[in-house]
């Protein structure tokens, strides 16, 4: 499909104010869980591959904003922006961290990968995107809430735990 320049022009505006928009989310995300790993050296990163590197352990996360999940109960996980692969499809990242307005799920990115399986899919024409959609409550049984987490770190038992499930 051939689209005039002045509506990919729009189109390129709209997509990089969503960027901006939603940086303080991956910010946040690194926030939590540099508290969570007792570990601050951290980067954000601005390509398409990955969002958030915890340099000394070589992890890598993407972030993923969905404010339209409380009136869907979706959340929308991107494969393909402008017939590329994008987002799940391409992203070395080995979790995904699902935000809303405050709450951030963090999952491991090979789980999210088996939800997705058989999921019907939408394309977004106005941004140009396709992806999954994945209900809430499958991703909120499959991850942690980094804001709960917080209140149970000091456990050491629980602490032990999270590294053997996430950090395998």
């Amino acid at each position: 499909m051939i689209y005039p320049k002045n509506y990919i022009r729009r189109t390129q505006e709209q997509f990089n104010n969503n960027v901006n928009k939603y940086k303080p989310n991956e910010k946040r995300t690194a926030e939590l869980l540099s508290l969570i790993l007792k570990d601050n050296n951290y980067l954000l990163n601005e390509d398409k591959y990955y969002d958030i590197e915890f340099i000394n352990r070589k992890i890598f996360i993407e972030v993923k904003t969905d404010m339209r999940v409380k009136d869907t109960g979706n959340f929308f996980i991107e494969y393909k922006y402008k017939n590329n692969d994008s987002g799940i499809n391409i992203s070395i990242a080995q979790f995904f961290c699902l935000s809303t307005e405050n709450l951030y799920y963090l999952i491991p990115t090979y789980i999210l990968r088996n939800l997705i399986i058989n999921k019907p899919t939408r394309f977004i024409g106005k941004l140009f995107k396709e992806g999954y959609l994945v209900p809430k409550n499958e991703i909120i049984d499959n991850s942690f809430e980094l804001n709960d987490f917080l209140k149970f770190i000091n456990n050491d038992s629980v602490f032990s735990n999270f590294i053997k499930i996430f950090l395998k």
